[in-house]
């Protein structure tokens, strides 16, 4: 069915608004002539209405005294007529096609305005409608909202990969620790824990140039020991891989991704290089950056229902990652979390950023993100003093050894060639032991 003058209108209207980033001036506009303005365009004020534009001329001189300090400062003023006439100086068009025959050469992008558009947007609701739609999303009349309620319960390929990431093997991980502490002397120790299953350290990791660390710190949940690890693989499970369906339902499935695959290993690779003497280990890094691209979609977008939706979905999350933290985890985690939030929050700014109209906080995104992968490939060729002999990452190392997953001299490459410590890993009586040189 073919759109009527006042729908047509109110598209064009909403086009130049959401794509052009023009401003309806609330003062001049009224339910006959909506005028717009955008003063940074090359086309600065836009009249739409219907029929004749009565009263036209003087709503023009009213806003340009406004946005100009001179008379004879260039100003440029398009009139659009939705009418079947011709009037001298305004664009008269009847249909969108006609248009988008006459815009397109000022705005190229209408060419992707469709008449659907309108009927999929949301339409006017008053408080007690949003409060209701909010408390129950399915039965909602806005789609986009129900789709995105929906996603949260529905496996994709995207968010299968995430749970068997931080999830499933660290499940494993876990149960092999249980099963391998009884029968190996010092497996318990939660340190030694965390880096024989895939932990990440700078003594290892750069130095030692076990480079598949950044891979699989992830896979660790050991530092907050049998209780802490339980409640961990609890929140992932019933609380962020929700959410993190959810998010790849508002930015994109190759976006979400991209972002989660990108973020993981430079947080570890960043932290590993740039913090000696901690190890990074477990997946509050997955549950940050679910967090940070879920909020950066979401806070500078108007107020509408789908918006508040997405930011209180982001409170719970938010708020049980900062308790579990507190009670569990410590100073590594926090590193952790801060890391890969800058990470995926400048990756999603990127992804989100309107580059048909550049500004300045474009900078900001990319100054951050150029920081924080290129200081750790310039510190790795930046002389520096050694490692002071690290037990947690020698005894790691020995455990290795003992349960034949590593070669003794491989190790031993490592411990004292690579690190520089003057220790040895030896079999003495079928017990691989760490030996001090004398």
């Amino acid at each position: 069915m073919q759109m009527n003058n006042s729908d047509l209108k109110l598209l064009l209207v909403h086009y130049f608004i959401k794509v052009e980033k023009y401003k309806a001036d609330l003062v001049e506009s009224d339910d006959y002539i909506s005028v717009l303005v955008n003063p940074k365009n090359k086309t600065q004020l836009i009249a739409i209405g219907i029929g004749e534009l009565s009263g036209v001329e003087g709503k023009i001189f009213k806003v340009k005294e406004k946005h100009t300090s001179g008379k004879r400062e260039a100003f440029n003023v398009l009139k659009i007529s939705i009418t079947e006439e011709s009037f001298k100086d305004v664009v008269c068009v009847s249909n969108l096609k006609e248009a988008k025959a006459q815009l397109i050469k000022d705005f190229p992008k209408i060419t992707s305005l469709e008449e659907t558009k309108q009927e999929e947007s949301e339409p006017d609701l008053s408080e007690e409608e949003i409060l209701e739609s909010l408390k129950n999303p399915n039965s909602s009349e806005n789609k986009k909202l129900k789709k995105l309620v929906s996603s949260m319960n529905t496996q994709t390929a995207v968010s299968m990969s995430l749970m068997v990431l931080f999830c499933i093997i660290p499940i494993i991980t876990f149960g092999l620790w249980i099963f391998l502490s009884t029968k190996v002397d010092g497996l318990a120790h939660t340190g030694i824990a965390s880096l024989f299953f895939g932990g990440s350290n700078r003594a290892l990791t750069i130095v030692g140039h076990q480079f598949w660390r950044i891979f699989t710190y992830g896979f660790s949940l050991h530092s907050a020991g049998i209780f802490g690890a339980l409640i961990e693989v609890a929140i992932v499970l019933v609380l962020y891989i929700r959410l993190a369906r959810y998010t790849e339902g508002i930015i994109g499935s190759w976006k979400y991704a991209f972002i989660m695959f990108v973020t993981y290993p430079l947080t570890g690779f960043f932290l590993s290089v740039m913090v000696p003497g901690m190890v990074f280990t477990g997946i509050l890094g997955f549950a940050s950056s679910t967090i940070t691209v879920l909020g950066v979609t979401t806070w500078n977008k108007k107020s509408d229902t789908v918006t508040l939706f997405s930011k209180n979905r982001l409170i719970l999350p938010l708020l049980v990652m900062i308790m579990y933290t507190i009670l569990f985890k410590d100073s590594s985690d926090y590193l952790i979390i801060v890391t890969a939030a800058g990470i995926s929050g400048s990756i999603t700014l990127l992804f989100t950023y309107d580059y048909s109209r550049p500004d300045f906080y474009l900078a900001f995104p990319i100054i951050m993100l150029i920081g924080l992968i290129l200081l750790p490939f310039i510190f790795l060729f930046v002389p520096s003093y050694g490692i002071a002999p690290d037990f947690v990452s020698m005894y790691t190392l020995a455990f290795y050894a003992q349960t034949g997953v590593m070669k003794t001299n491989y190790l031993n490459n490592i411990i004292y060639n690579l690190n520089g410590w003057q220790f040895s890993l030896q079999d003495i009586n079928g017990v691989i032991s760490l030996v001090p040189f004398k």
